[in-house]
């Protein structure tokens, strides 16, 4: 496939003047080989360099996937998607406006990075979403803390934008739920931040004082490279912090 730039006339020798159109490149730069977008697993571009900056980063790809989150983070997001490798953030209101729990779907955009996390980010002239079914929604794999804390964020990004599940953990707050605030939770060993982003999760709620599991997608969130640590548990339902 190419593209081609160039001035159209006609030539056509008596009438009816009804054919006859030609291109005309006006120099060999008028004729661009366009590159094809490959499909590709989401895993593969969970490759980070030794900033912790996914390797094809600014690159166009298309990646398939099913949603595990919608507009429970806000209205631009993220939606997350993952398939049977791993998981992937699509970040902007054109996403949550067109994407629903379960849905099956493929994807073409660029894929940026902020504030460590790998993300595409909606951009109307470039992205294209195809919704082929609605589908169940996959059980979150179950992890450790230390699992997630010790993800090698210099390589292959296992579990970030990926549902997971963590088992046995106690809250080191004490009081209610706030929306936009982070809380501690541990299991006796190692610690880790769990977020809750918007009103109407858990926000108002009473902060468990036994132990729980807890339901939610991995995020990152940290300052500048090199993007080692700063993961997040977001949470998207109540019903997401399980109480034993």
């Amino acid at each position: 496939r190419v593209s081609i730039t160039g001035c159209l006339v006609q030539n056509k020798i008596s009438p009816p003047f009804d054919e006859g159109y030609e291109l005309y490149p006006r120099s060999a730069r008028d004729i661009e080989i366009i590159k094809p977008i490959g499909q590709v697993p989401i895993l593969t571009l969970r490759q980070n360099d030794s900033q912790g900056i996914p390797i094809y980063v600014d690159s166009v790809k298309t990646i398939s996937g099913i949603v595990t989150a919608t507009n429970q983070f806000g209205r631009n997001g993220p939606v997350i998607i993952q398939d049977d490798g791993a998981g992937m953030a699509l970040y902007g209101s054109g996403y949550v406006s067109k994407l629903k729990m379960g849905d099956s779907v493929s994807v073409t955009g660029p894929l940026m990075v902020h504030r460590g996390m790998a993300e595409y980010y909606y951009d109307a002239e470039i992205c294209e979403i195809i919704i082929h079914d609605n589908v169940a929604v996959p059980s979150p794999k179950l992890v450790t803390i230390g699992d997630i804390l010790n993800q090698k964020w210099d390589d292959i990004e296992l579990l970030e934008s990926k549902l997971v599940i963590v088992r046995d953990v106690q809250f080191l707050d004490k009081g209610n739920f706030d929306s936009y605030r982070n809380y501690q939770i541990t299991d006796g060993v190692n610690k880790i931040s769990l977020r809750i982003n918007r009103a109407g999760s858990l926000s108002g709620t009473d902060i468990p004082t036994g132990k729980v599991s807890v339901i939610g997608i991995i995020s990152q969130y940290i300052s500048q490279p090199p993007y080692q640590g700063g993961y997040q548990i977001l949470t998207r339902f109540p019903n997401d912090v399980i109480i034993k």
